[in-house]
């Protein structure tokens, strides 16, 4: 997964950020909160290795990815050392990262055990 400074011309989801081939576009001039950053990345890690290169857009995600990505989001924050940017509900998608195999067991969340699935 990767990230590039790029001019986004066309309005997205969230400002200054846009999904390419699983990978995050982000234009600085047009970001309008940081932690939705994170939040993106969340959503690209969060799927499989064989679906990441076709994410489009905003990742067009169900209940179920946008919990695992709020989890995600949440345990990068923690692991970084930054103030928490999104909503502590996250933790609901925990049961998915958990069931992926990102964390659990001797890495009990918010630790991670692999960032990507």
């Amino acid at each position: 997964m990767g990230v590039h400074l790029a001019y986004i011309s066309e309005p997205t989801l969230l400002p200054g950020i846009k999904i390419e081939a699983g990978e995050l576009l982000v234009d600085a001039a047009r970001l309008k909160n940081p932690g939705d950053l994170l939040h993106e990345a969340g959503h690209i890690a969060i799927v499989s290795d064989l679906d990441r290169p076709h994410l489009y857009g905003d990742a067009d995600p169900d209940g179920d990815a946008e919990m695992a990505a709020l989890a995600w989001s949440y345990a990068a924050c923690v692991h970084l050392g930054l103030d928490v940017v999104n909503h502590p509900d996250g933790l609901i998608g925990v049961p998915l990262l958990q069931l992926w195999g990102l964390t659990g067991g001797a890495a009990p969340y918010p630790k991670m055990l692999r960032w990507l699935r």
